[in-house]
């Protein structure tokens, strides 16, 4: 395993801070119990990267942020394109200690054995190449008494309250409504799960554990019910976040199809040579993001709606982004080239876009370059406290932008207050030197920077 450069895990540190707004620095602090509260002081904000290394160590903190950024939540990929090649790293690591504890222990075994019948070590099975301690290993259990592989259960004609099903959800589906026999819509949800064994299907009833069971992470699911080839919840199960489970590449494969099979990869110009609602998935480079926004539609009801333009080689088209799925957009910038992934087309006065559905993907093949300049800001569309919407001119082209309000009030000495819009618009047009990346800007100065 490449060894943690301690030198690249705090500058990759330093870039993950910056990321973080006011708040979310806050609540990092409170969740990082081991530095006491006499280091989390404004004077120390700058070498809280030493700091937090310093407390907790190369390694552990690495997966202490790694914690703590799924709490905040920061799940996006300003955050976690950096911050998971350390991870990995890291649980590599750990895996491999693990499977070399797992050895020690079994030869220990297999060791311990023999004094007491030497005999016994020197017989092996019938049909099987019995030479090394890994066949010892297989044989032993390494389930609690209380676990059970998803191949018993569905083996099984039921399952007991004190079983517990441990596995990867590989797939979740959007929110669904049922009938009760009293006419009443209640929500569910399904998820797809699978250990080293197999995969099944589980039903979750209600809304409450939407958003915390997440795709590709492990959960302990007891007291379930059982039905043909499915396990449901009911209002006494437990469902909540373990350790990693090893699932084989083929069981995998199929888990991700067990509820939603992937739809074909398409160009742009074949999406809008198709059919209305047809199901199709596409790459290409992101050339356009409106900011979201908070929709009412029937009844009253709220959701969240966030649009961006596509472009492939030859053709763009507009993807409509609702609800849960708009968190799959957080990070996003003008520049990514990303995969879409179950999407349905939607005809409107003949012009072809996209909408996603319950089992859309969005998915980053390669992050938008850095480029630094200078720009000219010329106007803004949106402002609040923490992020400004602004068209600006770069490289002779004008360009909708996104800053920190933070950043934008400190490089042009604007109080950062219910005005700030108003005052920024005062002053224009105004003048400055850029990092960005896609249409996002990193760091801004009013004036020009030495090389």
């Amino acid at each position: 395993m490449p060894k943690i450069s301690k030198r690249e895990w705090k500058e990759t540190l330093t870039d993950i801070l910056e990321e973080l707004d006011k708040s979310q620095f806050a609540k990092m602090l409170e969740l990082l119990r081991k530095i006491p509260r006499s280091q989390k002081t404004p004077k120390f904000k700058d070498k809280m990267p030493q700091k937090i290394i310093e407390y907790y160590g190369e390694e552990k903190s690495i997966s202490a942020i790694n914690r703590v950024m799924n709490k905040i939540p920061r799940r996006d990929a300003a955050v976690q394109d950096r911050l998971q090649p350390f991870v990995a790293k890291v649980t590599k690591k750990k895996l491999k200690e693990k499977k070399a504890l797992k050895w020690t222990h079994a030869c220990d075994a297999v060791m311990e054995g023999s004094a007491a019948n030497p005999k016994k070590i020197f017989q092996p099975d019938k049909g099987r190449d019995n030479h090394h301690c890994p066949s010892t290993i297989t044989e032993r259990n390494t389930h609690e008494p209380w676990e059970r592989t998803i191949s018993d259960v569905k083996s099984s004609k039921q399952i007991l309250d004190s079983e517990v099903i441990i596995g990867k959800v590989l797939q979740k589906s959007g929110l669904c409504t049922y009938e009760t026999t009293d006419k009443v819509e209640k929500p569910y949800f399904n998820l797809a799960v699978a250990d080293e064994t197999g995969s099944i299907k589980v039903v979750v009833y209600g809304n409450k554990l939407y958003s915390e069971i997440k795709e590709d992470r492990c959960y302990r699911f007891s007291k379930l019910q059982k039905g043909e080839n499915v396990l449901k919840t009911t209002f006494l199960s437990n469902v909540c976040e373990t350790k990693t489970v090893e699932v084989p590449a083929e069981i995998e494969k199929i888990a991700r199809t067990l509820l939603c099979s992937e739809s074909p990869l398409c160009s742009i110009a074949e999406v809008k040579m198709s059919a209305e609602s047809s199901k199709v998935s596409i790459r290409g480079t992101v050339t356009e993001i409106h900011p979201l926004e908070k929709i009412t539609v029937m009844k009253q009801r709220k959701t969240k709606k966030q649009v961006f333009q596509l472009t492939d080689d030859n053709d763009s088209i507009i993807v409509w982004v609702w609800g849960e799925n708009t968190q799959q957009c957080n990070g996003l910038l003008v520049g990514d080239v990303i995969m879409v992934t179950n999407v349905k087309t939607n005809h409107f006065r003949g012009v072809v876009s996209l909408k996603t559905t319950g089992f859309t993907r969005i998915l980053k093949v390669r992050s938008a370059n850095f480029q630094k300049g200078r720009i000219e800001i010329k106007g803004i569309s949106k402002a609040n406290k923490k992020q400004t919407y602004l068209e600006a001119e770069f490289n002779q082209r004008l360009q909708m932008f996104v800053v920190a309000s933070q950043l934008l009030a400190k490089a042009f000495g604007v109080k950062l207050d219910e005005n700030f819009k108003q005052r920024l618009v005062d002053k224009m047009p105004l003048s400055a030197v850029a990092q960005i990346q896609g249409n996002k800007i990193h760091t801004i100065r009013n004036n020009t920077w030495n090389d």
